[in-house]
């Protein structure tokens, strides 16, 4: 938690770029801020080529003063994988996962009518198959590692 903030083209939550490789079980929640005119920027990551994105998630509020390509869970994406992943619409202050795909990922919190669907919760998606006996500690804010 805290703020992601680069002069570079490609800015997100977690991750920059991903060029390939698989992102499973992680989220990201600090503020994403690129001042860069034509970034790529997203709540989880800024650009994506053929990576895979499996049950992650973001509540990264997005600076959308600037233009370029943005997305609540990706900014630019070329041929990523998306398989269940989650955005907070109302922390990243859009309705879009992608710049490029729109339908690739699940948004909650619409209107703030769930502000706490990832906090303290080993039920809803995709916190639903991650590991909370062995990994992740849920919390009254978002899981922890289990120490």
């Amino acid at each position: 938690m805290g703020t992601v903030s680069t002069q570079f083209y490609n800015c997100g939550g977690l991750i920059g770029y991903a060029p390939f490789g698989t992102i499973a079980n992680s989220y990201s929640t600090g503020a994403v801020s690129c001042p860069k005119l034509n970034n790529s920027s997203g709540g989880f990551v800024g650009n994506s080529q053929s990576a895979t994105f499996t049950n992650n998630f973001t509540a990264s509020p997005i600076n959308r003063s600037v233009s370029g390509y943005l997305g609540s869970f990706a900014g630019q994406d070329y041929s990523p994988v998306y398989d269940t992943n989650y955005f907070d619409v109302a922390l990243t202050q859009s309705n879009t996962c992608a710049f490029a795909s729109a339908g690739a990922c699940t948004g909650v919190n619409v209107g703030l009518n769930q502000p706490n669907y990832f906090k303290n919760n080993t039920s809803n998606g995709p916190l639903s198959s991650w590991d909370f006996t062995n990994i992740w500690s849920p919390n009254s804010s978002y899981p922890n590692f289990r120490i």
